[in-house]
């Protein structure tokens, strides 16, 4: 087991996702290999690891989105470019989740998650040798829930 401690004392939210976002994308990068799987969620602090990763050729590398899409404000942020990004960062391949973070009924759900691609993306994310999850607090979260989901 391995740790990074960013020392945001002194800055400020935003300074501290920039410096968060370097520190991960160095160690992303000491750890990747070829032939790995990683799979990525969504929120700022990974907008600022994709940002600061230094693109390098990998051989067969597949970045999955792991988490469905949020509508979120900023686009950017969202798992769909991130995985898009990080995968032509890395000269790898993506996949999307071609499903919402959030439906309105556990009977959606359990419809969505047969559906043929998803179900697919679901079990290759299984296998995953890596994965890129941003933890928050709901007051800092990259984008709070109630905003994120479109209407």
């Amino acid at each position: 087991n391995d740790a990074r401690i960013v020392k945001s004392t002194e800055l400020s939210y935003h300074e501290m996702l920039k410096k968060l976002g370097t520190v991960a994308a160095r160690y992303l990068k000491a750890i990747l290999n070829n032939a790995t799987i990683v799979g990525i969620s969504w929120g700022t602090a990974i907008y600022e690891l994709v940002n600061s990763f230094e693109p390098e050729v990998y051989k067969d590398i597949e970045i999955i989105q792991m988490i469905g899409g949020i509508g979120a404000e900023n686009p950017d942020i969202d798992g769909t470019e991130l995985a898009r990004r990080l995968a032509e960062k890395v000269s790898g391949r993506y996949r999307y989740l071609h499903a919402p973070l959030i439906v309105e009924s556990a009977d959606i759900k359990r419809a969505m998650i047969q559906e043929r691609n998803v179900k697919d993306t679901l079990e290759r994310v299984k296998k995953a040798d890596v994965a890129i999850v941003e933890i928050a607090p709901t007051a800092t979260a990259s984008c709070p829930i109630e905003r994120c989901i479109v209407p």
